[in-house]
């Protein structure tokens, strides 16, 4: 019998496809973004993370489809999606646009915790569906050097005055660092060391004492801007302040309902980042050639058919363990917050994930960063916790 020749290392996977831009979102539901919109996004974001610029472009065109407010009642005047499909949404985006989606995230889930202490009759809440009403953009100040239990700890300190406090400290990773109006903020007020305290609260951009430093010049995630905030005695009045609770875990709703929408909202944008190298990979396997392979692609090796199998399954796993946690959190939402810290881990923090992989699977190239790459390669890194060595005793060389 003639030996069979062109297929070398067995079934090729040209039935394997990418997914073309969806016009209803992973849920079922109607995409939200136009995909013209998303396109016009990726053509600019290899500009954007070559130079370390913020995606000024990007946060205007999410304007006028009233993005900013996508998570705010409608009465409120915001488009009313709940979690699931606001995460849904910003995962999609993160496809196109990764440090757009990563640095909006910032924003939405502040707007969706006022949407949910609001009912409570929480004054705060329905001030700050007010702001975000009137275009302000909310930031995030949680990220600090020398604590990492952020949120239930802080080295920022908030110090007791008549009408308020008044911030010492310095926060990191400060995304939307060029264009936010309100820091969302907390910080430890230790007047009585045996039951010290953290405030949480807002302070606007111009108060006095209020500091934003450009220090941004990272691998990845460079067009967040993710700029320090000096505070400096910034005073912000009891009327600004979210809440005050006991230092450490907390079960107060507003703490929960936060952590809840940002975890679970990052935990989206980085699937989503990890379903465009997925695409990547397939791509890049179904037309890399090897004079190793004759007439054959290495869509057809084994290793990479192995590699880009597994890729798979953890997607599958990842997508649905956040589709999930989106749709059950309003059920309780203080403890929900702990499901949603185990989510962010399993979904971006696994070495063996699509986002480390897909380089093994692109060989070479994965040395010359491609335009637009890098931001997803170093987003999807950030995540990621310190895990064994991989086991290589079956596939010692499978790295390749």
């Amino acid at each position: 019998m003639p030996a069979r020749r062109g297929a070398p290392y067995g079934p090729s996977m040209s039935t394997t496809t990418t997914t073309p831009a969806p016009t209803v979102d992973h849920l079922g539901g109607p995409a939200t973004l136009p995909s013209d919109m998303l396109e016009a996004f990726r053509s600019r974001a290899a500009d954007h993370d070559r130079d370390g610029t913020f995606p000024h472009a990007d946060l205007a065109d999410l304007r006028s489809v009233g993005w900013l407010g996508a998570a705010a009642p409608v009465d409120a005047g915001g488009l009313g999606l709940d979690l699931a499909r606001l995460a849904a949404e910003q995962r999609r985006l993160a496809r196109y646009a990764p440090a757009t989606a990563l640095a909006t995230c910032m924003h939405h889930y502040w707007v969706g915790l006022a949407a949910d202490l609001r009912p409570a009759g929480l004054p705060l809440a329905e001030r700050m569906l007010g702001w975000v009403a009137s275009g302000e953009v909310l930031a995030s100040g949680h990220g600090e050097v020398g604590n990492d239990i952020p949120v239930n700890l802080s080295t920022t300190r908030a110090e007791r005055v008549s009408g308020g406090y008044r911030l010492h400290g310095r926060k990191h990773f400060g995304s939307l660092g060029p264009v936010w109006d309100r820091l969302g903020f907390h910080a430890m007020d230790t007047t009585d060391p045996l039951a010290p305290v953290v405030v949480h609260g807002f302070v606007p951009r111009t108060t006095p004492g209020v500091t934003v430093v450009e220090t941004w010049d990272a691998h990845g995630m460079r067009a967040t801007e993710s700029h320090d905030t000096v505070l400096d005695g910034a005073f912000v009045p009891d009327d600004d302040i979210l809440c005050v609770v006991p230092a450490g875990p907390s079960d107060n709703p507003a703490v929960g309902a936060m952590l809840v929408w940002a975890l679970t909202l990052i935990a989206n944008v980085y699937l989503g980042v990890a379903e465009r190298a997925f695409e990547l990979a397939v791509d890049s396997a179904t037309s890399r050639t090897s004079i190793a392979i004759p007439r054959a692609t290495f869509a057809h090796h084994p290793l990479v058919q192995r590699q880009v199998a597994s890729m798979h399954l953890e997607l599958d796993a990842a997508a649905a363990t956040l589709d999930r946690l989106a749709d059950v959190d309003g059920r309780c939402r203080p403890r929900a917050g702990l499901g949603a810290q185990g989510a962010v881990g399993e979904v971006a923090g696994h070495d063996v994930g699509p986002g480390g992989r897909r380089p093994r699977v692109r060989g070479r190239r994965r040395i010359v960063v491609p335009p637009g790459h890098r931001d997803r390669a170093a987003v999807a890194r950030r995540a990621r916790r310190p895990l064994p060595p991989r086991d290589r005793r079956v596939h010692p060389r499978d790295d390749r």
